[in-house]
């Protein structure tokens, strides 16, 4: 899929298309029309020529378009223009020459909507008016080169040349009408894109921000309870006091881990990610008061900062989650490569959590969840989350 978009978009852009369709349909007529010129009972080896030369140039327009729009559009509107004109005066007017009007205007209609000065639209403006001028006041009615032309065989070039403007303008209009809707989805994808872009810009601030208050707090009181309650172990005697001063303490710096844990996972950034979660998975286990395990991967890859810590909540999250129904135990196995896979295995009979993970209420965790894509997966027992790290 990705090749097939990736071809797309060096062979043909948004802007040529018009013009790619426009030459497309006026080769294929023309194609059709040589051997017309050629065979019975017309034998015209001029006009086939021509009708081959005008195939030439559109080709050739397609080929400078991207070097000069300018030109690529006044080489294609003149030959258009002059085929009209040359069928007019080499065959009359009523061999219904006129018709090749009808399927081209559809595709000129955009060739001139393409930004351009004025001198330039007026030279187009010049071309078609010019030849339209010629083709209706200086051809006859009726060929006077090909006189055996009569009403029975004017009447079938006139049926062939209406069937083909039909296929011609309804290719033209279902080609835009794909065209402008897959533009359309285009456009979407990218606003999706740049919203959680922005999602994205205003986590990795918050996280930065929250970072940035717990270096100021923790610190300082973190290395004065830790040395504070090493004194307090150090001295020989016993006493309550000195035992309710030392379970104080403890207690604080307990306090300060939550904080941490809450405010801003730093030790994923501190120690990195699978020395940090660790440290988490105990903390968790005693915020919970159940067994958490959390396992990486061997063969996962290292993760930046900020999906570390995006990754982090999301497990955060999903353990309190899981933690609500009281099992018994929970491990979280995690390999992160182009794609994150997280497993919650969890002893608990009966329970189903994938509509929790789903819930929009819970606004942080749906919001990262919709970042990367995540398909949820469930099972007995089991909770399977696949993320895509690559999509944003």
């Amino acid at each position: 899929m990705n090749a097939k978009v990736h071809l797309k978009e060096h062979l043909i852009t948004d802007q040529e298309l018009p013009y790619t369709l426009f030459s497309i349909i006026g080769s294929t007529i023309l194609l059709f029309f040589i051997p017309v010129a050629i065979g019975k009972p017309f034998q015209d080896y001029l006009s086939a020529s021509l009708y081959a030369a005008g195939i030439v140039l559109y080709v050739l327009g397609k080929v400078i378009y991207r070097y000069s729009l300018f030109l690529s559009v006044l080489i294609v509107t003149f030959v258009h223009n002059f085929l009209i004109f040359w069928v007019c005066y080499r065959y009359g007017k009523a061999t219904g020459a006129i018709l090749f009007y009808f399927p081209f205007m559809v595709a000129f209609l955009y060739i001139f909507l393409t930004k351009q000065d004025k001198f330039k639209t007026a030279a187009k403006v010049f071309i078609n008016i010019l030849f339209f001028v010629l083709s209706v006041g200086f051809t006859d009615m009726r060929s006077k080169q090909f006189a055996f032309i009569d009403d029975t065989l004017i009447q079938n070039i006139y049926t062939v040349c209406l069937v083909f403007s039909i296929i011609a303008t309804l290719s033209i209009l279902i080609a835009l009408y794909r065209h402008f809707i897959n533009l359309h989805e285009k456009v979407i994808e990218e606003q999706q894109k740049q919203h959680k872009m922005v999602l994205r810009e205003i986590d990795r601030q918050h996280e930065k921000e929250e970072y940035a208050l717990l270096l100021s707090i923790r610190d300082d009181i973190s290395q004065t309870l830790v040395t504070s309650r090493m004194y307090l172990q150090m001295m020989q005697t016993k006493e309550p006091m000195l035992l309710k001063a030392d379970e104080g303490i403890k207690n604080a710096i307990d306090s300060l881990n939550n904080i941490s844990l809450e405010l801003s996972p730093s030790m994923l950034v501190d120690f990195g990610f699978a020395q940090g979660i660790s440290v988490y998975a105990e903390l968790l286990s005693k915020k919970y008061n159940i067994p958490v395990e959390i396992v990486l991967e061997e063969d996962s890859d290292d993760l930046p900062d900020i999906d570390r810590l995006s990754l982090f909540r999301i497990i955060h999250q999903g353990i309190a989650i899981i933690a609500a129904c009281n099992p018994a135990s929970l491990k979280v196995r995690i390999n992160c490569q182009n794609k994150i896979w997280v497993s919650f295995s969890y002893a608990a009979a009966n329970v189903r959590f994938v509509e929790q993970f789903n819930d929009p209420h819970n606004q942080d965790l749906s919001k990262r969840l919709d970042y990367y894509n995540a398909t949820i997966k469930e099972e007995p027992g089991k909770i399977e989350l696949l993320l895509d790290l690559k999509n944003p």
